[in-house]
């Protein structure tokens, strides 16, 4: 399903503009839609039409897409984030909102709705339930050391050129996920600028860095019993290797939560199954799905 956009917008938050777009009706549901890590607002070109009686924004947060790099030294912490994400609610005049995110996005919004629950009312995640993993606690001096030391040698580095916008979508397919061509072109839209001698990325090279602030599994369990807002998690069947014992335990901390599972990968919402995920959207939010 190709995107029915109503109109691409931009927020003016914390010193950077931020970009983004919108669907469905003014009067619906608001929902903020937060998308994975190197993704972009069209991460949700296919779920987002298929509801039009919710009232959908979804960012290009700081680093991809239209929206602006963090100037200087600054790092894209899950906590700068989420202080993007409750500044433009304000600006859009929601006092109380709902998410959807997709992988980094599921981070962002768990963390955002245990930490404000009084303005969130339902969190909708997508392939991820916080950081899949546990991080040893000596990897971390290690972690920062080698995001300082890399980010210091972008100085010195170009940004690699390529020919043609194809040539970017075979990289985009290839990278570290793999997504099927016709999402990777969809991202290519907003994350592709033209130079004069080629075609560069628009995201932040430093976005491939890990930030110095994690949150560990422990962290993450705390912030999953503060979250009050009914929330419904989906995962595809052929997504990344996760720790299935640390998602299991903060399944089981959480007070309100649905789990579901079905045939695809790490981007199943934007896939050749992407429906099944936009049938388990419609009742969770209480909508009318259009189908075509």
């Amino acid at each position: 399903m190709k995107s029915r956009v109503v109109k691409e917008v931009s927020f003016k938050v914390n010193s950077l503009t931020l970009a983004g777009k919108m669907w469905g009706d003014d009067k619906g549901q608001p929902v903020i839609a937060l998308h994975g890590w190197l993704d972009n607002a069209n991460s949700f070109d296919y779920l987002a039409p298929c509801f039009p009686n919710l009232n959908i924004c979804a960012l290009d947060m700081a680093g991809h897409g239209f929206s602006d790099h963090r100037p200087g030294w600054g790092q894209y912490s899950t906590y700068e984030y989420i202080f993007d994400v409750l500044e433009i609610a304000k600006l859009l005049g929601w006092n109380k909102f709902s998410i959807i995110g997709h992988s980094m996005g599921t981070h962002i919004g768990l963390i955002m709705a245990a930490l404000m629950p009084e303005l969130i009312d339902k969190v909708f995640l997508i392939e991820g339930f916080g950081i899949p993993i546990r991080q040893p606690a000596s990897e971390v001096p290690g972690l920062v050391k080698g995001a300082y030391l890399k980010t210091v040698g972008l100085k010195d580095k170009q940004a690699p050129i390529y020919p043609s916008i194809d040539a970017m979508v075979e990289t985009r397919k290839k990278a570290l996920i793999q997504i099927n061509e016709a999402a990777a072109r969809l991202l290519c839209e907003r994350s592709v600028k033209k130079q004069a001698n080629g075609y560069t990325w628009r995201n932040d090279p430093r976005l491939k860095f890990t930030a110095p602030l994690k949150v560990n599994h422990e962290e993450i369990c705390e912030y999953v019993k503060r979250i009050e807002a009914p929330t419904c998690l989906v995962f595809g069947d052929e997504g990344p290797n996760r720790d299935k014992s640390l998602i299991d335990e903060r399944i089981a901390l959480h007070r309100d939560i649905q789990v579901h599972r079905f045939r695809g990968g790490h981007h199943l919402h934007m896939e050749d199954d992407y429906m099944d995920v936009a049938r388990v959207m419609a009742q969770f939010f209480d909508v009318p799905l259009m189908t075509s």
